[in-house]
């Protein structure tokens, strides 16, 4: 029953009558049902009514937010049963619907009952839908190979995009103009245009790569189109840019090919374009004829020059050939033209290879050039009597060897004792005041000689260290000579920071040195390992003390095993400090 009551100042008066009553709206319920073909059905749920209800609720469905293309049409079928009312919604994607993450708003309303603001009484829910729309754009090739190109030229690839939708599936697909990474990758001119393609249609694009270093470069190409499935396709370009390929050679020698050079000089080599720079300790050789061994002194690669110090003056009235082995590149990787040829063909044909002659070192007195002064020394003078040469740069202070120069007559360079340039009675003089002297050292110098070494550098150290343990076969004092070298320096200060130095020599073979510095005593561990990060041998592993010390690896792993030729990492761990460097084993 429903009970109206009525009043005024008067009074009140009440009618009963029969009516409907309505029960409460519950929320709206969707159920999934699955699809048929590319119609996805629900079924629907509207309300739950206490009692028979005859009025039409309106049911409409929406999905949010907006696609960027495409829409999506739903239809309902006509409700069935008793309340709780159930309609099936169909809903049909059009066939140019964009992929995306929508809501399903589903609506329901009864236009027939008002709220209380007078308003029809509207129930809604949603759902959460995921559409993959229907692809029709295929780039290939997909990712886009661009080849190795040397830097600063250009190559070029074309690429193709093709509409694959079918005759039975027909899609008209409208591709727009190709966004690019940029540089060095472009879309060569007039040949990025947009196009409409029909099924099966293609439009070819011409790509270009023009790389700016060396090094693989990636990059990207956007394709825009109206394809639903896919509305943006960025595809990967891949290129490497490579140098150029013209081989290094040795532009200017000094001393030149067959020239004399005087023993306190040192050699330069100076090359045509950069090189990469190396330990040269086996690439480069420095050999004296007379004394039939190697000159041992220090070589310095700097990008564009090559020099070569001896540790000593060269031998005088010496031959001396330098070999530089093609196995050096520049910066590019091409290996030296040593004969200039213009071709690179590798060591030993395309190593430089330059022969040359020391001059004269005289001591002052000794005139005959025999070893001793003593009276036979006035014979030269008289010889060559006027003969004139080079001057020495160095005036004579002491008994002791002087660079020279040779003469025309190359002894009479001996025969002028004072280093005037011309032999004449002055040269009298010397033999005078250096009678009865010889050129042997005497013991105090050797022996000053040798205590200087506790202040040698350690590139120095370590390189006497690396050469001891390149030797083909250990000699009775090898040992002695290995423990005196890895103990030098032993009275240096202790080093102001940590360090791990480059090992010496690298490439090496079958051995190397490792140096590192601790400032104050630490936890140290060294471990050497291959290009796969895996452990090869453990050389270190414990508490040292504060300074300078010397680690040698013999190419052995830990199980007794020698290791391959290759690539190596050594790496420094203490409390405070982690250092790793690279090094090359050549078999």
């Amino acid at each position: 029953q429903a009970a109206l009551i009525a009043s005024n100042p008067c009074g009140a008066d009440t009618s009963v009558n029969r009516r409907l009553v309505v029960g409460s709206y519950r929320p709206i319920v969707i159920d999934s049902l699955g699809t048929s073909g590319d119609t996805i059905l629900y079924s629907v749920r509207v309300d739950s009514l206490v009692i028979g209800y005859d009025h039409i609720v309106h049911l409409s469905g929406r999905i949010t937010p907006l696609p960027i293309q495409g829409s999506m049409e739903f239809t309902f079928e006509p409700s069935s049963g008793l309340p709780p009312f159930t309609s099936t919604m169909k809903l049909v994607p059009s066939l140019n619907l964009a992929s995306g993450n929508y809501s399903l708003e589903m609506r329901a309303v009864d236009s027939l009952r008002l709220t209380q603001q007078g308003q029809p009484v509207t129930k809604t829910a949603t759902l959460a839908y995921v559409h993959v729309g229907f692809t029709s754009v295929q780039v290939i090739p997909n990712p886009i190979p661009m080849d190795s190109t040397i830097v600063t030229l250009l190559n070029t690839r074309t690429v193709t995009v093709r509409n694959i939708s079918t005759a039975e599936e027909p899609y008209t697909l409208i591709v727009q103009p190709a966004q690019i990474s940029g540089p060095p990758f472009e879309v060569l001119p007039n040949q990025g245009n947009g196009a409409t393609l029909a099924p099966g249609q293609s439009l070819v694009w011409t790509l270009g790569f023009r790389p700016t270093r060396k090094g693989d470069i990636s990059g990207w190409i956007r394709v825009r189109s109206n394809d639903p499935g896919n509305s943006e396709l960025q595809v990967t370009m891949i290129g490497r840019g490579i140098g150029e390929q013209v081989p290094p050679r040795v532009t200017v020698a000094s001393p030149t090919q067959s020239a004399e050079l005087m023993i306190d000089q040192g050699i330069t080599l100076t090359f045509s374009e950069p090189l990469v720079i190396v330990s040269l300790d086996t690439i480069l050789s420095v050999t004296s004829h007379r004394a039939n061994s190697s000159v041992q002194g220090l070589a310095v690669l700097n990008p564009l020059t090559l020099s070569f110090t001896p540790s000593d003056w060269f031998w005088p009235d010496d031959t001396v050939t330098v070999n530089l082995r093609a196995v050096v590149t520049d910066t590019n990787g091409n290996r030296l033209d040593g004969n200039a040829d213009g071709s690179e063909s590798g060591s030993p044909d395309d190593d430089y290879v330059l022969t040359f002659f020391t001059g004269p070192g005289v001591y002052p007195g000794d005139a005959n050039h025999d070893g001793d002064v003593n009276e036979g020394d006035i014979l030269p003078i008289g010889r060559f009597w006027r003969l004139q040469g080079p001057p020495r740069l160095r005036p004579f202070t002491d008994f002791s060897v002087q660079p020279s120069r040779g003469f025309p007559t190359r002894v009479a360079a001996h025969a002028d004792c004072d280093g005037n340039g011309i032999v004449d009675s002055a040269d009298i003089c010397p033999i005078a005041q250096f009678f009865d002297y010889d050129t042997v050292l005497p013991k105090s110098v050797v022996e000053t000689w040798l205590s200087e070494a506790q202040s040698w550098n350690a590139t120095v150290v370590d390189a006497l260290l690396g050469a001891l343990l390149a030797c083909p076969s250990p000699g009775p004092g090898t040992s002695v000579l290995r423990q005196a070298l890895t103990e030098m320096q032993s009275q240096n200060p202790i080093p102001s920071v940590y360090a791990l130095d480059q090992n010496y020599p690298n490439p090496f073979n079958p051995a190397t040195v490792i140096s590192f510095s601790l400032f104050k005593a630490d936890d140290v561990r060294l471990v050497v390992y291959d290009i796969l990060g895996r452990r090869v041998r453990t050389l270190a592993d414990g508490a040292w003390d504060a300074g300078t010390h010397r680690v040698i690896w013999d190419g052995w792993d830990e199980n007794g095993n020698g290791v391959a030729s290759g690539i190596y990492f050594y790496r420094l761990d203490t409390r405070d400090f982690t250092q790793t460097r690279k090094m090359l084993l050549l078999k």
